[in-house]
């Protein structure tokens, strides 16, 4: 139900926009617990949507390249990433209250979003060294598969614009994003314990899920185009 409520409510957003602002931007993701990920710039879509006043909705897209993220709802316990790389599109659905200042438009956001990753699967060489610690084997070896699905969660943030020209603006802009989806790994792990004795356990957690969470910022370019919509102002950013 909260998937499909944000999802209608970004396409409601899309569908009220016109070609009124447009940008490109670098965009840095930090997850609790895993790597630093590499922004996908070309892919950094930002910013559609409708503003009356001070008071606005925008959403968007953007691809990520996740260098590996946490997994939360399990018994394995490590400060390592438990996925391999993998590209995730995320997409957001906020409300934004906007500030003029003397020099720039500082702007609070807040809201939801929905990703969807791309063959993310299990570090199994993480996975192996939190295994074999703590269950104090000499040797492990996962062979393990898990779910996929789309996840969800809130944002929260701020960002500020400087004006550069009347149609280029420096935006700078960081978020808080809080979210999940099911991950559910199931497999073997074989290994060799302290006795030298070989050991074959089957693993399994069903609730297990991606730890969608962490840090995101941001640097790019708006451009503003000459012809905005007459009915409130129309954002097109990064």
């Amino acid at each position: 139900m909260i998937k499909k409520s944000l999802l209608l409510f970004s396409m409601l957003i899309c569908s009220q926009f016109s070609q009124a602002q447009y940008g490109l931007s670098a965009t840095y993701f930090i997850p609790k617990n895993g790597s630093f990920s590499n922004p996908v710039t070309p892919f950094s879509f930002r910013g559609l949507g409708q503003s009356w006043g001070l008071f606005g909705v925008e959403t968007g897209f953007t691809l990520f390249r996740m260098a590996g993220m946490n997994i939360k709802e399990t018994a394995i316990k490590t400060n390592e990433s438990l996925t391999d790389p993998f590209f995730s599109v995320m997409i957001p659905a906020e409300a934004v209250f906007s500030l003029p200042t003397g020099i720039g438009l500082f702007q609070l956001k807040g809201g939801g979003f929905l990703y969807g990753n791309l063959d993310a699967k299990t570090h199994l060489g993480n996975f192996d060294r939190a295994y074999k610690k703590q269950n104090d084997w000499i040797l492990a070896n996962a062979d393990l598969e898990n779910k996929n699905g789309l996840g969800y969660g809130y944002r929260f943030g701020l960002s500020y614009l400087v004006e550069i020209n009347p149609q280029v603006s420096l935006t700078l802009e960081g978020n808080y994003l809080s979210g999940q989806s099911e991950w559910a790994w199931k497999g073997t792990v074989e290994g060799v314990n302290t006795n030298g004795d070989f050991v074959s356990e089957a693993f399994s957690e069903a609730n297990a899920q991606l730890d969608y969470s962490g840090y995101e910022i941001s640097i790019g370019l708006v451009f503003q185009s000459a012809n905005p919509k007459k009915k409130g102002k129309s954002r097109r950013r990064r």
